[in-house]
C-alpha cells in the first residue's frame, strides 16, 4: 500500500505515452498496382475538362475584384464587420477585440466557479493531492495509516518475538520504502501547485499531512530499534543517512508579531 503511493505519484507526473508514427521505407512496395498512372494528355485530366458556367462566372469575379483591390478568397461579410467596427468608439472597438471577448467569458467563468453551483468544478489543491495519493475511487487515509503502523509494530516487536530473523530480512527494504515514499510526498507536494480553477488558492492537504507524520513517526522507531544493526542488515551509511534526514519532522514557522 506504501508502494502504491510512489507508483501514484509517478504515473502521474510522467508524460502521457504517444503511439509510435507509421513510417513506411522506401523498400516498402506496399500494395501492387493494379493499372498504369493516368497519362497527362488523359481525358479526364484539369487541362482538358471544360470549365463549368460556374467556374467561369468565379474567374470572372475574381478578375473585377483585383481590379478594385480586393483578393476574391475574402468572405464580404469580414470586409462589412470591419467597416462597422471602425466607426464605434474606441472603448467600444476594444470591448470586440478577441482579448476583451476573453476578458469578459473569464469574468463570467470566475463568477461561475464562486458560486455554490461551481463548486463542484473547482480542481482544488487539497482534492487532486487526494486523489493521487489515495487512489481512486476508494482512496481512504485510514487504511492507509493503519497499514503503515501495522508495518512499523510488526517490526519493532520482531526483535523479541522473531527469534529466526524472518522478518528481519525486510527490515532495509522496509527503510528505504519509508524513506523515499516521504521524499516523494514532500516533493510532490511543492511541485503540484494550483489549478486555475481554484478561487482559493490554498496548498493544503490534511490528508497528506496525516499520511506524512505516520510514516516520519514510524521510520523514527525503525531507527531506534535497528539503528544499532545497521551494517548486519546491510544498510549504507548513505541509507541511514538519507533515513534520519527524512524522519525529522517539519518544524512549522513561527510568525514574529511586530510590536506597535
Amino acid at each position: 500500500m506504501v508502494n502504491g503511493i510512489n507508483t501514484r505519484i509517478t504515473e502521474y507526473e510522467s508524460p502521457p505515452a504517444t503511439p509510435a508514427a507509421v513510417v513506411q521505407t522506401q523498400d516498402d512496395p506496399g500494395l501492387p498496382r493494379l493499372a498504369q498512372p493516368l497519362k497527362d494528355d488523359n481525358i479526364y485530366s484539369a487541362s482538358a475538362a471544360p470549365k463549368s458556367r460556374a467556374a467561369t462566372m468565379a474567374q470572372t469575379v475574381g478578375s473585377i475584384a483585383k481590379l478594385h483591390g480586393q483578393s476574391p478568397s475574402e468572405p464580404p461579410a469580414l470586409k462589412m464587420i470591419d467597416q462597422a467596427r471602425s466607426m464605434l468608439p474606441v472603448d467600444k472597438n476594444k470591448a470586440l477585440s478577441n482579448s476583451g471577448i476573453i476578458t469578459i467569458a473569464n469574468r463570467y467563468v470566475m463568477q461561475f466557479l464562486q458560486s455554490p453551483i461551481g463548486q463542484p468544478f473547482r480542481q482544488e489543491y487539497r482534492r487532486r493531492m487526494a486523489v493521487v495519493v489515495l487512489g481512486t475511487p476508494y482512496g481512504d487515509v485510514g487504511l492507509i495509516v493503519d497499514a503503515i503502523d501495522s508495518l512499523t509494530r510488526l517490526a519493532v516487536c520482531s526483535l523479541k518475538e522473531d527469534p529466526y530473523g524472518n522478518v528481519q530480512r525486510d527490515i532495509p527494504t522496509t527503510i528505504r520504502t519509508f524513506t523515499a515514499t516521504i521524499a516523494k510526498l514532500e516533493g510532490f507536494k511543492q511541485r503540484l501547485g494550483t489549478h486555475w480553477t481554484d478561487i482559493e488558492k490554498k496548498q493544503e492537504s490534511p490528508e497528506v499531512d496525516t499520511i506524512l507524520a505516520v510514516l516520519k513517526g514510524g521510520l523514527q522507531e525503525l531507527l531506534a530499534a535497528f539503528g544499532d544493526y545497521s551494517e548486519d542488515l546491510r544498510l549504507s551509511q548513505r541509507d541511514m543517512r538519507e533515513a534520519r534526514d527524512a524522519a525529522t519532522p517539519v518544524v512549522p514557522k513561527v510568525v514574529e508579531m511586530e510590536e506597535k
